[in-house]
């Protein structure tokens, strides 16, 4: 048994080493940057102001949410066209989605893309590259309406690139210098991000998990194998030591003791990144998220102009880009996307105040939807689940426990609505991924001088690991060659 586990172990650890290697490594270029992306607040920069300037445009906006499903709706969004000069209305329902238009809009073009472009940016436009498929920057296809995309290089002292799809005449990627060359060191090889693999989401999916998959049985080897030498060691002279006598053996032997559990428990929780917990384990709670989930107004159109007025009146100055309705319960809200940010807000006295949603209105709402008992707390600091080592997560936030099979716990911030779900299924799975991953344990982000000493402590640990077995991969291959 132990001549297999040391075949296993030396042969994965030869040609793996160097991969895990890299991966920890680019681990350190991923604690301070991640792949550029264009936020929700960067990417209506760009749109045309929504403007309601004279009696005919009011009766145009009128006319287009007449049109518009009276009742049954999820979510509705107004915004100016991609010439600005119009209005485009984009509603759900529970059974579809659909768009409203103004009448005499040109069909999508480079034009309206420019046009989004040079809205989005001061600086001048240096030059522009046609990209009719995936390249590092967009590496997996997001439907047929991406292509041909156009990439806008401005003339800017960061070498700003902005990508626009023809079809949306919307940014979908946005980078700059510094960023693209964080990306090469850190999320590229991380995340195994090269477009030739990741634009099959399939086939790059199996290939981190078979990888993944493998390393983690090497590295249950190695633990099993240092925990036995330092054993042997013991036994034959009464002393904790390694039995090892050549310096790359003898630290690969020691680091793999101290950090094997970490770099397992690492390399396991990167196989979970791709893959869900299956529901033969643990099953999800499907049912109360499509309860939440299932919530739809609808109003007259004299109300949605009432709210556009109210929206114009107080934010005009900022550029309004998006108005959208939604409802929580009885709560309907506005979610506001301007040039200078992103608001939700409600209406109903008349004037745009920020949304601040009350426990008694959701204790009507939850006694209406849910079918188990529940108890709800104010949560003022991150527990388990409901948890951002950046801080980014708003609080405080309503905290829902229900009494169910999967103990199901719901997360509310009264300031946008935002539900979260957490059945037991999706708390295995955020302790297996991001848990073991990013350490994001409350009490290591509560003090983040004791999760930088924990994580920077596992990627030293596991980069040193990994590059004393590349060492010793590679002094197997030539001892094989020579033979």
């Amino acid at each position: 048994m132990t001549k297999i586990l040391l075949s296993v172990h030396r042969i994965l650890g030869t040609f793996l080493s160097g991969l895990f290697l890299m991966w920890f490594l680019s681990g350190f270029v991923m604690l301070f940057r991640s792949f550029p992306s264009i936020s929700p607040v960067e990417r209506v920069r760009g749109l045309a102001d929504i403007v309601v300037a004279d009696s005919s445009g009011r009766a145009e906006l009128d006319s287009l949410l007449r049109s518009i499903p009276p009742s049954g709706l999820r979510s509705l969004s107004l915004r100016a066209t991609p010439a600005g000069r119009g209005y485009v209305l984009s509603y759900s329902t529970q059974d579809s989605t659909g768009t409203a238009m103004s009448s005499g809009q040109a069909a999508p073009s480079y034009q309206t893309a420019r046009a989004y472009a040079e809205r989005f940016s001061d600086a001048p436009i240096q030059y522009v590259d046609t990209l009719m498929d995936v390249d590092t920057w967009v590496p997996y296809r997001r439907g047929d309406r991406v292509y041909p995309l156009y990439r806008f290089h401005y003339a800017d002292s960061l070498g700003t690139e902005l990508s626009v799809p023809k079809a949306t005449a919307e940014g979908i990627q946005l980078t700059t210098r510094e960023t693209r060359l964080w990306a090469y060191l850190g999320a590229i090889p991380h995340w195994i991000y090269f477009s030739s693999l990741r634009q099959h989401r399939d086939l790059w999916v199996g290939v981190i998990t078979a990888v993944s998959a493998l390393g983690f049985v090497m590295c249950l080897a190695g633990v099993w194998l240092g925990i036995r030498g330092f054993w042997l060691g013991y036994r034959s002279r009464r002393r904790l030591c390694t039995p090892y006598k050549k310096w790359d053996y003898r630290w690969h032997h020691i680091l793999g003791f101290v950090f094997g559990l970490s770099v397992s428990a690492y390399i396991f929780s990167g196989l979970m990144s791709v893959q869900e917990v299956p529901q033969s384990v643990l099953r999800r709670e499907d049912g109360i998220r499509q309860a939440l989930q299932v919530q739809t107004f609808g109003y007259p159109a004299e109300a949605y102009l009432r709210d556009v007025d109210i929206i114009m009146s107080s934010y005009a100055d900022e550029g309004v880009k998006s108005i959208e309705w939604r409802s929580l319960g009885q709560q309907g809200y506005i979610h506001l996307m301007t040039a200078g940010g992103s608001y939700h807000l409600e209406t109903s006295t008349g004037q745009a105040r920020p949304l601040q949603l009350g426990a008694d209105e959701l204790r009507s709402w939850l006694d209406s939807t849910l079918e188990h008992p529940y108890t709800m707390s104010l949560l003022r600091e991150y527990d388990s689940y409901y948890i951002d080592r950046h801080h980014d997560l708003p609080l405080p936030v309503y905290r829902i426990e229900l009494s169910d099979s999967g103990k199901t716990r719901i997360y509310i911030d009264p300031q946008t609505a935002r539900v979260q779900v957490y059945d037991q299924n999706k708390r295995l799975h955020h302790l297996l991924y991001q848990g073991l991953h990013t350490m994001s344990f409350a009490p290591l982000v509560r003090y983040s001088w004791l999760w930088w000493t924990a994580v920077l402590s596992c990627l030293v640990g596991g980069a040193l690991v990994s590059a004393t077995g590349l060492i010793l991969g590679v002094r197997y291959l030539r001892r094989r060659r020579r033979r």
